[in-house]
């Protein structure tokens, strides 16, 4: 039997000793991204796992409005409720519900965002592929390689573009 103390101060050393290979060209698109759209994070790591990757990628803190990890909302997907903080944020800046984009890598975000009414769209470099996303009913033109199709895909999807 092991402690969980044990196991949570063994599983922060590991993960600060852990790299993290980037798939090529994420940070420039969040880099553009971020001049234009509100960024935040809604994830299942616990915070300082996250604080670290951004780190380890040279992404900043500062370039989302949000970062919500597990460890820090009652909720877990695909609870569609573990976007109740960042919708109330959101409407208090004046954007509406229907205007905020979820991006995710799994099923259990597709359903979440499914649930909470949210605009998503899914890239397959998690757990999830294109087929079960598909099957999950999400659209193929919903459905991106990676995060780097986003800007181009806002950009031409975006009235007036």
């Amino acid at each position: 039997m092991h402690n969980s103390k044990d196991f949570s101060t063994a599983y922060r050393r590991h993960i600060r000793n852990e790299i993290v290979p980037e798939v090529e060209g994420t940070v420039a698109a969040i880099s553009e991204l971020k001049g234009s759209f509100l960024l935040g994070i809604v994830t299942a790591a616990p915070h300082f796992e996250v604080e670290h990757f951004l780190t380890h990628l040279g992404l900043n803190k500062a370039d989302f409005f949000l970062i919500q990890a597990a460890d820090e909302s009652e909720y877990h997907k695909p609870d569609p409720r573990v976007f109740d903080m960042l919708i109330a944020l959101l409407q208090e800046r004046n954007i509406r519900k229907r205007e905020i984009l979820y991006i995710g890598d799994s099923l259990l975000d597709f359903y979440a965002a499914h649930y909470a009414h949210l605009q998503f769209k899914a890239v397959l470099t998690g757990s999830t592929n294109r087929e079960q996303f598909q099957t999950a009913g999400l659209s193929a033109e919903d459905i991106l390689n990676s995060i780097v199709e986003l800007p181009r895909k806002l950009w031409h999807e975006r009235p007036g573009h």
